[in-house]
């Protein structure tokens, strides 16, 4: 077993049982509730091609019933009855299995989430019946330009790995899958050396290392089957267009490669996002939609990962209006490049980072959200504060020392969902240059 704990207003706990799986545990004085999560190291980067979705398919089958919790309606009115919530989410590295409950069912959430993770029953009659529950969120995806070009940006980013691949799958995978599908998959990928319980709010490192002790620590350690590393080749430009008529709007992601989450310039990339397209006194949003009027919608936003990153920039752009759109991004890409930000402008755009990230202090479930990310994407587990102050000290120069490191011709990207056919690529490429 090992121990550690960090100096700050918000310690936490770490402990590792000799199966590997290993608890945080987060205390918060002032409040009445706890934010318990379990997160495992099961996403869609862990899938082969031939059962692409399987992680969130699963995910949605864990409801159906559990070992100790028959059905989803036990299970709804088990969390129901003590006054919590209870959800998962799968991403491309994870997926996390998380409750909030009041601080005296804080053994009850922990019953309900270790079930899902643990002991899913994984019956065999939901599993059809569940298929077209997630055959309609694809659906419900591909109805959406904004979801597809997501999608599109990652596909061009990573092509033919895991990495690059939907969340959701297809509709000819989530079909086919079986049971034995599910069981293969949980037992490729759900050795408890692969999972992090975390827990935040009104509990103590000792009742929660008792409590999780008592679930998980006679689970066995095995075998398990690693993640794909992410592999980039890019050394020029690239651009990827999905054919839709009848969008009302072009709607494009414009970004670059990245660094992983461990990268040490992290915490400047944050603050140069939040320069570019955080809310509505980000460049993007003044420059492009405000003064230009090029989009009715434009924002950034980042993704690091434990071995992969990337900045992308999203606009929904009149289609007459499409190459000055991209005209418009790029822009602010080569100035902030070029023109060091000034002090106002940077205080505003790192108070902008700042603020969230004091007011989840304030929140269990966010709170051990915050840690249990930093965990499974192995990074160093820096509390709120200490993340603050990285952003805090972030100068000029740096933010334009990282947008040359990142904003160059050989990371750029650009997905485009609208009416534009295979052919018309060349004239996207003639403008994707920064550098």
């Amino acid at each position: 077993m090992v121990k550690s704990s960090l100096p700050m207003s918000e310690p936490y706990t770490l402990t590792t049982l000799s199966n590997g799986l290993r608890i945080i545990t987060i205390p918060m004085a002032g409040v009445q509730s706890v934010g318990e999560m379990v997160w495992v190291s099961a996403g869609t980067r862990h899938e082969t091609k031939k059962v692409n979705g399987i992680a969130h398919f699963l995910e949605h089958m864990v409801f159906k019933g559990t070992k100790k919790f028959k059905n989803s309606e036990v299970i709804s009115r088990t969390v129901e009855g003590i006054g919590g919530i209870l959800n998962a989410y799968t991403d491309t590295e994870f997926t996390a299995y998380w409750c909030k409950v009041t601080k005296q069912h804080f053994d009850q959430g922990l019953d309900l989430i270790s079930q899902l993770a643990i002991y899913p029953t994984l019956p065999a009659t939901e599993i059809k019946k569940e298929s077209g529950n997630v055959i309609e969120e694809i659906n419900r995806r591909e109805d959406r330009p904004d979801e597809i070009g997501l999608e599109e940006f990652f596909s061009l980013l990573y092509p033919d790995q895991p990495f690059g691949r939907a969340t959701l799958g297809t509709k000819e995978i989530v079909s086919s899958l079986r049971r034995s599908d599910f069981e293969r998959f949980r037992q490729s990928h759900y050795s408890p050396d692969k999972m992090t319980v975390v827990i935040a709010g009104a509990v103590t490192p000792a009742q929660v290392e008792k409590s999780v002790r008592s679930i998980f620590g006679n689970l066995k350690r095995y075998s398990t089957v690693p993640a794909v590393p992410v592999v980039e080749r890019q050394k020029v430009p690239g651009v990827r267009l999905y054919y839709k008529e009848t969008t009302a709007q072009a709607h494009i992601y414009l970004g670059a490669r990245a660094f992983a989450q461990s990268d040490p310039d992290r915490s400047i990339f944050y603050v140069l996002n939040s320069i570019l397209g955080q809310g509505m006194s980000s460049r993007l949003f003044l420059n492009v939609r405000e003064k230009k009027g090029l989009a009715y919608s434009v924002s950034s936003e980042t993704a690091l990962y434990s071995d992969a990153g990337l900045w992308v920039a999203y606009a929904g752009l009149n289609k007459e209006k499409m190459q000055d759109g991209i005209g418009g991004i790029l822009e602010e890409m080569k100035r902030i490049r070029e023109v060091k930000v000034g002090e106002k402008e940077l205080t505003e755009a790192k108070e902008k980072i700042r603020g969230p990230l004091v007011f989840l202090l304030e929140n269990p479930f966010k709170v051990a959200e915050f840690y249990g990310l930093k965990a499974v994407t192995n990074q160093e587990l820096e509390g709120p504060e200490q993340e603050a102050e990285a952003v805090m000290a972030v100068t000029a120069e740096d933010v334009r020392r990282v947008a040359q490191r990142l904003f160059t011709n050989a990371r750029l990207n650009l997905a485009v969902v609208g009416p534009y056919k295979p052919e018309e690529k060349e004239r996207f490429l003639k403008v994707l240059r920064i550098n």
